[in-house]
This record gives C-alpha cells, sequence and structure tokens, in this order.
C-alpha cells in the first residue's frame, strides 16, 4: 500500500505559507475545528504520524495542515511565529525558548526515547567514548542532539570543551561523516544507520552505555498562548487524538510501521528497531520537570542561556499545562 494518496492536507516547511489556517472561532463539539501541525522528522514522533495515517484527528474533530520540519527546534519556531497551532519538539528547544522569554505551553508528553546516538567514523582512531577526546563532533546546537551529547560526553568523563564541536543541520550530517569533514555525529538512530549503509565497514554507532539509565527523551507536543485562549477545544481534541494514536500503536501497529517507514525512508525492519527504542505513553509526570531542569543546567553552564532571574523549577513549571490533559485523562497527569 502506499500512502501517498493521503487526502488530509500537507506540506514541507519550505512552503508554509504566512497565511496558513489557523483557529478563528471556538467551534461547536461538532464542527471540525481547522488547525495547522508542525511536525518533526524521525521514528520517535510515530504517534503524530499515526494520527496523520489512520485519521485520528478527524476522528476528534480536527481539520488538520501539517508542515514537516528536519528538526524540533524549526518546528517550534512554526508555532512561536503563529504559523502553527501546534508542534512537536523535544523538551531541549522548549527549555532554550523558555531562558530566552518566548511563550510555549506543554500540553501532552507522549513519547520518552532512547533514540540518539553518537555516530563515529572508526578510521579516525575511535573505538570507545573516551577516544571522542579531541575530535571534531557534529550535532545541530540548540536541539535535543546537542543536549545529549554533554550528558553522553558527561557520562565518559567528558566535556563539549575536550571536543571540536560543529554545528551542522540534521539531513546533512549524514554527509559531512562520510565525507570525512567530520569525525563523529551526534543525531539520531535512524541517520547513523543512513550512515552505516554508506560507509559499512568505517561508520559504527557507539554504545549508549553510561547514558541511557539516566536519561531520555521527552517528545512533547506544544502550542502557543493564542491557539489556548481563542480555542481551548481544539487542545482537548488533539489530546483525545494522542490517546487514540497509542491505542492505535499496539492494535494497528503493522498500518502504522508501513507508514512511517515510507515517510521516512526506511525499512519496516529499521522502524521496528526505533520503536523499541521508546515508550509511547500520553502523559504529564514530574520526570518532564526533572528533565527541564537538568536541560537548562546544561544550556546555562554551557553558555548558551543565561541563567533566568527566577527559580528553573518554578518557571519551566510554568510552560507544562496539565489542565487540558486533566479533562481528557485525570490519570496520566501525576505532576508534583
Amino acid at each position: 500500500m502506499s500512502w501517498s494518496g493521503l487526502s488530509r492536507r500537507s506540506f514541507t516547511s519550505g512552503g508554509l505559507a504566512m497565511g496558513a489556517t489557523m483557529i478563528a472561532s471556538r467551534g461547536s463539539s461538532n464542527t471540525p475545528i481547522p488547525v495547522t501541525i508542525a511536525e518533526s522528522q524521525g521514528h520517535g514522533w510515530a504517534l503524530f504520524y499515526a494520527a496523520d495515517a489512520l485519521g485520528l484527528w478527524e476522528k476528534n474533530g480536527l481539520n488538520v495542515t501539517t508542515s514537516r520540519h528536519t528538526a524540533g527546534r524549526l518546528a517550534m519556531e512554526a508555532v512561536m511565529s503563529q504559523r502553527a497551532n501546534f508542534c512537536t519538539a523535544t523538551d531541549s528547544p522548549l527549555v532554550l525558548g523558555t531562558l530566552r522569554g518566548h511563550r510555549l505551553m506543554a500540553v501532552a508528553d507522549f513519547t520518552r526515547s532512547w533514540d540518539l546516538v553518537v555516530t563515529i567514523r572508526s578510521d579516525r582512531g575511535i573505538g570507545t567514548p573516551k577516544d571522542l577526546k579531541g575530535k571534531a563532533i557534529a550535532t545541530q546546537f540548540g536541539t535535543s542532539g546537542h543536549y545529549y551529547l554533554y550528558r553522553y560526553l558527561a557520562a565518559h568523563g567528558l566535556t563539549l570543551s575536550d571536543i571540536k564541536l560543529m554545528n551542522v543541520g540534521g539531513t546533512d550530517m549524514v554527509n559531512a561523516l562520510v565525507r570525512g569533514d567530520v569525525d563523529a555525529f551526534a543525531w539520531n538512530v535512524r541517520s547513523g544507520q543512513v550512515a552505516e549503509k554508506q560507509l559499512p565497514n568505517v561508520v559504527k554507532m557507539l554504545p549508549n552505555d553510561g547514558v541511557k539509565s539516566s536519561w531520555s527523551n521527552h517528545r512533547l507536543m506544544l502550542t502557543n498562548e493564542d491557539t489556548i485562549d481563542k480555542n481551548p477545544e481544539a487542545v482537548k481534541r488533539a489530546i483525545s487524538s494522542l490517546f487514540d494514536a497509542e491505542v492505535a500503536m499496539e492494535k494497528e501497529r503493522e498500518k502504522i510501521v508501513e507508514y512511517v517507514a515510507e515517510l521516512t525512508k526506511t525499512s519496516a525492519q529499521h522502524t521496528l528497531d526505533d520503536f523499541a527504542l521508546s515508550e509511547f505513553k500520553v502523559q504529564l509526570d514530574s520526570g518532564l520537570l526533572d528533565s527541564m531542569v537538568v536541560n537548562a543546567e546544561w544550556a546555562i553552564q554551557s553558555g548558551i542561556s543565561k541563567k533566568p532571574n527566577t527559580d528553573p523549577r518554578t518557571l519551566f513549571r510554568k510552560t507544562i499545562r496539565e489542565d487540558f490533559m486533566r479533562a481528557v485523562r485525570p490519570d496520566r497527569v501525576t505532576l508534583g
């Protein structure tokens, strides 16, 4: 089956028009609400892809237009500029945006993933994590990949100052590594798989030993104050759609794997392998808040952001809007 004929409107970030449909009125419970969703790319965003493929947005009364972006930070910018109502992003760009004074709200933490890796060229004298010292390592600044690299190095007694840190876009990291412009990159497993396929005897992914037990990639649905103020019903419907997608991940996994594999241009087996690196469960709990605080410590220590005037935990607690999820599934909210 090909999914290219999906009737739901979609377009890439390059073609995202400033006049994208936004919520204009509250609407009745039976009236489809038009919204724009800016989606990130990768297997870890599978619940959103399931909602796209299986018509779950429409089932819950949303008329969705999507745009796709190569990083959560770019998807988040669409919501900040009100070109989109919702986006998918990890907690790292949300933390950075909040520290810089932007007002975005997390209304669902829908997946925890352990799908980021350090991918290396073994012909550059790298066999273990400690061999990364002095090497040129690419990641995209201000993203979860950047934060993961910080955590990965720390787990092995290194810091970002011990390496030559290179700011490379997510879509360019594989090419940079294959060309030999960098010695390694920190990004998702899917990119590592692509690089391995191109240089199978040279490229390898280092194990996540030492970091996986203390770190996870929180994948969030974010929205802006304009959407919350003008139509809170749209937020509830979007959250309901994610809960339906969570159920579908169990009951209709084969269909979802097929769709995600085609969308990400990877094999069904690679998609399944990556799914095994994620917990697909919609919730809001204290683990998200804890992760945001540690993210902030990284950003401040790395000189990416300034220390806020208020307590970071208090600051980030205000970015989590649990009232919408409480209205839909109060059992999934366990924030302290």
